[in-house]
């Protein structure tokens, strides 16, 4: 984020401005007309949100199941059927728009997954992480929010913002309470 420097006089008349707990940032916003940066990244997740539940619903959706080697395998199924609708997936009303739609068969990385392992939450361990290579694919199995498999290079690509966290730099471990929009095409399971 960019730095600029103002005089003292500029920097008394934007605290006069400011409503309750704002930042300058947020005062010079309203000034100029531009909506608040929490609007921003409000919209920047619908709009995440609405291309990938349109994508999901484009895609030929297959359930996948991975056994505790790390061997996939695919079933096709009928969507309008009811029973198995509600067996392997959601429908994006059910999950509150919160489903990106698993991935299908065409989207799961090449060759075996390298490493996998367990966690309450969607957790990145850099001890797990960092030593694979660009197109391995590691596995994260949660306890409430199913499985996702991501190659590292998704990983990075995807998630720059856990890679420059302070948490996962200086700890080696960074978690979400709930998996973020972003996080949910990678879920298998």
């Amino acid at each position: 984020m960019p730095t600029i420097n103002i005089d003292k006089e500029v920097y008394e008349n934007l605290k006069k401005k400011a409503e309750g707990f704002d930042t300058p940032n947020a005062v010079i916003r309203r000034i100029l007309g531009l909506p608040s940066s929490e609007e921003v990244r409000k919209k920047d997740e619908k709009d995440q949100l609405e291309a990938d539940m349109k994508g999901a619903r484009e895609r030929y959706r297959e359930y996948i199941d991975v056994d505790e080697f790390g061997n996939m395998s695919s079933h096709s199924f009928d969507p309008n059927n009811p029973d198995i609708k509600k067996e392997y997936i959601k429908t994006s009303e059910e999950m509150n728009l919160s489903s990106h739609g698993s991935r299908d068969k065409s989207e799961l990385p090449k060759g075996l997954i390298k490493v996998t392992y367990e966690n309450s939450r969607l957790c990145f361990l850099r001890e797990k992480i960092d030593p694979l290579n660009s197109n391995d694919a590691f596995q994260i199995k949660t306890h409430n929010d199913g499985t996702f498999i991501f190659t590292k290079d998704e990983f990075e690509k995807t998630f720059e913002n856990v890679i420059q966290s302070r948490s996962y730099r200086e700890k080696g471990i960074y978690h979400y309470p709930t998996p973020p929009s972003k996080a949910l095409r990678f879920r298998i399971k």
